[in-house]
């Protein structure tokens, strides 16, 4: 990757928390457990953005695999090799959601991480902010 232009989502886009972005951090993990030392030269707040400046720059980036879908034409993906980075996903619904679909839903969720390391639901459906965690690869 010497040499070229490395472009990379924002370490501070939208993070209320302060903390950088999930993606940011699994894309920063993964570089460094792959022994490469390198610093975005352009960092934007979206995915949008990256798309544009890989048409613009001719650079490269590491995107989540569903990029791969709104990249146009002129831009050519390779997937990761070897263990791919990964981020936790969750699940968010309002507190006062009653919705026998919902309920459904949260009681039938741990299957949706079958495959997935180590899904763990950490509130229920009797209220608050219900979240999943499991980890799926952001690897294009």
């Amino acid at each position: 990757m010497v040499g070229e232009t490395f472009l990379s989502v924002s370490g501070s886009a939208m993070s209320a928390s302060g903390k950088p972005p999930a993606l940011r951090l699994a894309i920063d993990r993964f570089m460094k457990e792959s022994g490469v030392e390198v610093r975005p030269s352009h960092e934007v707040d979206n995915l949008g953005g990256i798309m544009s400046l890989i048409v613009s720059t001719g650079g490269i980036a590491i995107l989540p695999a569903y990029a791969k879908a709104f990249l146009p034409e002129s831009v050519t993906t390779r997937p990761l090799e070897g263990v791919t980075p990964t981020i936790d996903l969750s699940i968010g619904y309002r507190k006062g959601n009653d919705s026998a679909v919902l309920k459904l839903f949260l009681s039938r969720v741990g299957e949706l991480g079958a495959g997935i390391e180590k899904p763990v639901l950490l509130d229920g459906v009797g209220g608050g902010v219900g979240v999943v965690r499991g980890r799926r690869g952001v690897g294009v």
